[in-house]
């Protein structure tokens, strides 16, 4: 599947007056649910009626790395910018009089949010509420589990829903906060059961003490009453001889 996305190129600072970027436009797209690829177009404008040569720069969104692009990059040169620690695409361009340019780059959807991922972190939240239930925990377990399926309908959500480029990206890092909030939650709701096991586990130890000490005092009591009985009959015989 393919998601076409355009977006503004970004110009130096020596970019001539009359030479523009193009306004970004909005993005289509063809999924259903999240796409496995990215089109990045770059857009650029001579307004003038001369030609232009110029240096032009595109940053990459900051999720994007450069393992990440997949085809050729349109001659563009990836370079990073340490003082932003984030990459860019370098080119020199010429354009004739009134020109307009674009050039495409592909690159692997990395705001795409595992849908599988969501729904396990649900599935493995429901179980340990359930685990949960009837214990002193249960009502903050179950404030957790409501929590953790409510960011993840949001998630989900948001996967099925068509918006711009720039949209999608924002949706992207909204939902890797809420995926945090998730998996803060889903290690609460094991801490509470491991506390639960805890509880039960030294509750089986006193019990099983309980039940050998039990076990000792029987046997103490039924080995004193044999001896008494022993010793009381070889009385009643030494009497009798």
């Amino acid at each position: 599947m393919k998601w076409i996305m355009i977006l503004t190129a970004v110009f130096t600072a020596t970019t001539a007056a009359g030479f523009s970027a193009a306004a970004a436009k909005g993005a289509g797209t063809e999924r259903p649910g999240p796409a496995e690829t990215v089109t990045i177009v770059i857009e650029t404008e001579n307004i003038r009626g001369e030609k232009l040569k110029r240096h032009i720069e595109y940053y990459l969104p900051e999720e994007i790395m450069p393992q990440h692009i997949l085809e050729d990059m349109e001659g563009f040169e990836i370079k990073h910018d340490a003082a932003r620690d984030q990459f860019y695409l370098s080119k020199e361009v010429l354009f004739g009089p009134y020109e307009t340019k674009r050039f495409h780059v592909k690159v692997k959807n990395v705001w795409a949010v595992p849908i599988d991922i969501v729904t396990g972190y649900v599935r493995n939240a429901a179980a340990l509420n359930d685990q949960l239930k009837g214990t002193d925990s249960a009502p903050t377990a179950e404030i957790l589990f409501r929590a953790i399926k409510d960011d993840a309908d949001i998630i989900l959500g948001s996967l099925e829903t068509s918006e711009s480029a720039g949209g999608y990206m924002v949706t992207f890092r909204g939902n890797k906060k809420r995926l945090r909030m998730i998996e803060d939650n889903l290690d609460k709701l094991r801490g509470l059961r491991k506390s639960i096991r805890k509880e039960e586990t030294k509750k089986v130890r006193k019990e099983t003490v309980r039940n050998i000490v039990l076990m000792i005092v029987a046997f103490v009591v039924l080995l004193t009453a044999f001896f008494y009985r022993t010793w009381s009959l070889d009385s009643t015989k030494g009497n009798a001889g």
